[in-house]
């Protein structure tokens, strides 16, 4: 009996710590697209003339491809933009 309940907490365990990593990529790729939108208003509000799917103004679109890849798999790209931007306006 104690090794089924110890089997059942390994796995309440482990379904919890799935959940809590799901739970940090969403709110990371939240905090990603909500970026990525405002960095595609910055680009278009000072005539940078950026275009394509990383200036795209659909959060929708930056949030799937956050989720798709992952949220330390997104950072490189939200430095890129970051790092264009700057070069356009300083």
């Amino acid at each position: 009996m104690r090794n089924r309940s110890m089997s059942r907490l390994a796995v309440l365990a482990a379904i919890a710590s799935a959940f809590a990593g799901e739970t940090a990529l969403a709110a990371g790729c939240q905090e990603y697209a909500d970026q990525a939108v405002i960095s595609a208003t910055q680009n278009k509000d000072w005539n940078c003339g950026y275009s394509g799917r990383r200036w795209s103004f659909s959060y929708q679109e930056h949030y799937g491809w956050c989720r798709s890849v992952g949220y330390a798999a997104a950072l490189p790209e939200r430095l890129e933009r970051q790092r264009l931007l700057h070069a356009c306006h300083g």
